[in-house]
């Protein structure tokens, strides 16, 4: 069940994982966790998977330059995984937590 907001934000860890051809996890799962904001700097579309591992052309898909956003109205807090075609695309963001 997501949290109810909490503003502002008590903790904001800023990431970076290279997307590899095979799943890779993006964010462990985190039961503090409130917000993800997930941008694409790739070239290529980034395939993301919430609580199994990520298949190519399953899931949500994140398109070059774009985000993915998750807050109290589609929050999850388990695993985080993605993938991408060729294995060299870095996905950037933040994690938001109560701590």
């Amino acid at each position: 069940m997501p949290k109810p907001t909490v503003w502002p934000v008590a903790v904001k860890t800023p990431f970076g994982v290279t997307i590899g051809a095979v799943s890779t996890v993006v964010r462990d799962a985190n039961t503090d966790r409130l917000t993800l904001d997930l941008v694409n700097t790739g070239s290529e579309i980034c395939w993301v998977s919430e609580g199994t591992p990520a298949v190519i052309g399953e899931g949500d898909a994140i398109y070059p330059a774009g985000t993915a956003h998750m807050d109290e109205d589609n929050l999850y807090t388990g695993i985080i995984y993605a993938i991408c075609a060729t294995g060299d695309l870095l996905l950037v963001g933040h994690e938001g937590s109560i701590k």
